[in-house]
């Protein structure tokens, strides 16, 4: 397997290219062995006209074939098939303002719907403490530049084990106890206390079971793996004790939340929030409090939700060209040019495929950036041709958004198109759900539940997801 630079990554910038594509080779064996694996195990003599489909980070779908020769557009593929559900789930309830919250058992995601539109980003870090998009806060971790769904990620999930540090302070993840053997309630070998543990303790988790009775648990465990290394230390009583590591947990996933909105110049209280993932909805009412959200939406099925943004997701492709000249003396005819060289890479891309180019979505954009600034932003077009006057309406958007994003814009100052970018959607391919999912009910009609020393424990009625109403016509 030969990764090259050319074909990864065809734009500027020595390092996100180099940093790109040895992600790109990093992954690349592993996932061509998976994929040709996963591809015999479909064709079988009783499905032999099986289509491998793979998701991609920018909320798209392409062919395995595609996926192989550039594996590291998928990094980011499973928050993003998330993503892809709340905008669905969005557009349905007609909320246009969402801000997605996914917290599965290793991770936490969050992203930006504006205005009924899914914010990208080309410019991403993976393998830090939180991974993230933005020219000013970096995480750490490698650069990814590849077209992907502007979200951040944090290691704090239900599975995430909490320890102490050296000057006795909680802490919660990064590192955790996966599902194998995962909690310590799960009664599987796992002795770590996680945050699930602490949520079992604080009688958010019905004590005995898990998905439907699928998963057994054992609440003694939990009471004393959270006993042993927290309440014991630091001298507080067990509830206490789980509610500061939930508290935790909430705080370190709060860091996602404000990555994808205020340090991007938005403010949370202007967007709903839509929570998934197994422990997504037993920390969200709680977050958003923090964050002065005022609407929490729970999807049916939420630790599902982003198996359906996978079936509800399009064929698409993305392509980039560097073109780097001052907006003054602009060669308006090399950049159409440019693009509809792109548009028939994109063409081509799609026939191989098996879709037609006649039910298309194209999107083009420019990055620009102030003459002499290092980092750019994404703008645009309004048309399909770029001319003169579109030219303006794209300088005024750009400084429009500087300004949002940064705080500060220079209209006087002159600008520059550093890339031209172009996505091609199509508009068939996906599936859409027909009705809600199943949602298991419960037998308890009460349970005690901690929620704070202010408030210490209340008899609290339970209610199975069955019992709850649901338009199946929003799904």
């Amino acid at each position: 397997d030969i990764s090259v630079s050319h074909k990864v990554l065809p734009e500027h910038r020595e390092f996100e290219r180099m940093s790109t594509t040895a992600a790109n080779a990093y992954v690349s064996s592993v996932m061509r062995r998976y994929l040709d694996a996963l591809e015999t195990g479909l064709h079988t003599k009783d499905t032999p006209n099986r289509t491998l489909r793979i998701m991609q980070s920018n909320g798209g779908i392409m062919s395995a074939r595609t996926a192989a020769e550039i594996p590291v557009q998928m990094l980011e593929s499973g928050p993003a098939a998330g993503v892809v559900a709340a905008h669905e789930l969005g557009m349905r309830l007609g909320i246009g303002n969402i801000i997605s919250f996914d917290m599965g058992g290793t991770t936490a995601k969050a992203a930006l719907i504006e205005n009924g539109e899914v914010s990208f980003t080309t410019e991403y870090e993976v393998g830090a403490g939180i991974s993230l998009s933005s020219q000013l806060i970096k995480g750490g971790g490698h650069a990814v530049k590849v077209p992907v769904i502007d979200l951040a990620e944090v290691g704090a999930g239900g599975g995430s084990i909490v320890w102490l540090d050296p000057g006795g302070a909680l802490k919660v993840g990064p590192q955790s106890a996966g599902a194998s053997p995962g909690p310590a309630c799960y009664a599987a070998g796992g002795k770590d206390a996680t945050v699930t543990d602490a949520n079992v303790v604080l009688g958010y988790i019905n004590p005995s079971q898990l998905a439907g009775g699928e998963v057994s648990l054992q609440p003694e465990l939990a009471d004393s793996s959270v006993r042993e290394v927290a309440a014991d230390p630091l001298g507080m009583s067990l509830h206490d004790a789980a509610y500061g590591i939930h508290t935790v947990a909430n705080v370190t996933m709060i860091r996602a939340i404000r990555a994808v909105s205020t340090s991007r110049g938005r403010d949370p209280r202007d967007f709903a929030m839509v929570v998934f993932g197994g422990s997504g909805p037993i920390h969200a009412v709680n977050m958003a409090r923090e964050m002065s959200i005022s609407t929490v939406i729970v999807p049916p099925a939420p630790g599902v939700f982003s198996a359906v943004g996978l079936l509800e997701a399009h064929p698409e492709h993305h392509f980039v060209q560097t073109f780097i000249t001052p907006v003054s003396n602009i060669d308006l005819e090399a950049i159409n040019e440019a693009i509809n060289v792109m548009v028939n890479r994109a063409s081509i891309s799609l026939a191989e495929d098996g879709y037609g180019v006649d039910q298309v979505q194209w999107t083009r954009q420019l990055d620009i950036r102030y003459l002499g600034q290092a980092h750019e932003l994404t703008v645009r077009a309004g048309a399909s041709f770029i001319d003169s006057l579109e030219m303006e309406k794209m300088v005024e958007r750009f400084h429009s958004e500087h300004d949002r994003t940064y705080g500060h814009n220079a209209p006087d100052e002159p600008v520059e198109v550093v890339n031209l970018r172009l996505s091609a959607r199509s508009t068939v391919g996906n599936v859409m759900p027909l009705r809600p999912l199943a949602v298991g009910s419960s037998d308890e009609a009460v349970r005690d539940a901690y929620f704070g020393p202010q408030l210490g424990i209340i008899s609290t009625p339970v209610v199975g997801g069955g019992a709850l109403s649901c338009d199946p016509r929003r799904g």
